[in-house]
């Protein structure tokens, strides 16, 4: 226990219940208003944070403060019964030395003269005699009292190991949770190699059918794209138009898109856990924005042979490119036709299902 660290931003002894009565009373106990919005009210219920049962550290620390009170009574206890059981064990030791030396005194005196100096020897050890008796009283009278406080010391010590239990249910959940972190920080790893080189592989393929010059894509660690031209037998990273740039994203998304639907297994001790997830529709706002008509053509063609359903909110202007190739692909179509900034009507219908 004397290991344990803990959180002392708890008052102690002070409970939640005790900080709800003041603020519904709405007067702190130094005369100071509690209305809403004030900086007291604001503090007490920050308070509240660190009080049980909202924070276990205050919990904790007051356990550990009754327990350590308890052992240090406990150790005094048990060194002041030690010492009264010595004193006990000398003085009988002592009391049948001292009858044995009477003993020996009667008869050196039988028949003697001057018994006066023998009798007051007598005399002196006899009242020594009952001074020990009555100190043996005493610390049988001590020692009882001390085996009470044992008892009551007992009592708390129960009652705060039951507190305890209470706290090993929450530390049990946490080394639950850390065992589920721990599992997912070994899969990342694991797995973190192997997705981005094939989410790579993916986008690379998907864009080399959109795009219609030569260039790669390239992912870094923090999947930051890059795309690569080949000058001189040496890849280097080249300048973007925005309609280029817009090619790339369109690949990454899709790449992203493909991955997810392929079946990624992992090892999970003697278990295999399926990584996979569920399909999802891809949605895209402006996608052929600053794109040319060929890359149009080529985007149109790729997405719907990618996503499970694509959702697309494209202009008329670049919908005449798009519809030559995704005409027959299309499940529903909708028109905005905006009439003020505040009134738009929608219009639809279905085409294929």
């Amino acid at each position: 226990m004397r290991e344990v660290k803990i959180d002392d931003k708890g008052i102690k002894d002070l409970t939640r219940p005790t900080l709800l009565e003041i603020i519904e009373r709405g007067t702190c106990v130094c005369g100071t208003e509690l209305s809403e919005g004030s900086e007291a009210l604001v503090k007490i219920r920050e308070e509240m944070e660190y009080v049980p049962p909202a924070h276990i550290g205050t919990t904790v620390r007051n356990y550990k403060d009754a327990l350590n009170a308890f052992s240090r009574n406990a150790d005094k206890t048990f060194s002041g019964i030690k010492s009264r059981y010595e004193d006990i064990f000398r003085s009988r030791l002592r009391i049948q030395e001292w009858s044995d030396e009477l003993s020996e005194a009667s008869d050196k005196i039988k028949g003697k003269e001057k018994m006066a100096k023998y009798e007051q020897e007598l005399l002196d050890v006899k009242s020594r005699l009952r001074d020990f008796h009555a100190k043996r009283d005493r610390l049988i009278r001590e020692d009882e009292s001390q085996k009470s406080d044992i008892d009551r010391f007992q009592k708390l010590y129960d009652s705060l190991v039951d507190v305890s239990g209470k706290n090993r249910t929450i530390m049990t959940y946490i080394r639950y949770a850390e065992e589920i972190l721990s599992w997912l920080t070994e899969t990342y790893k694991e797995k973190e190699t192997y997705i981005r080189e094939e989410l790579e592989g993916q986008v690379n393929m998907i864009f080399e059918r959109m795009y219609h010059g030569r260039r790669r894509v390239s992912l870094d660690s923090k999947y930051q794209v890059t795309l690569l031209t080949t000058v001189a037998d040496q890849e280097k990273a080249t300048g973007e138009s925005e309609g280029l740039n817009r090619v790339k994203n369109f690949a990454f998304i899709a790449g992203l898109v493909a991955l997810a639907k392929n079946r990624i297994i992992t090892q999970s001790g003697e278990e295999e856990v399926d990584l996979s997830s569920e399909p999802y529709p891809l949605v895209m706002d402006a996608p052929f924005s600053n794109a040319d008509e060929t890359h149009i053509s080529n985007i149109s063609r790729e997405l719907p042979e990618i996503a499970e359903q694509v959702v697309m909110f494209v202009m008329q202007k670049d919908w005449r490119y798009a519809e030559l190739v995704m005409k027959d692909r299309v499940g529903a179509m909708y028109s905005l036709n905006k009439l003020s900034e505040q009134h738009t009507v929608l219009k639809g219908e279905l085409t294929n299902v």
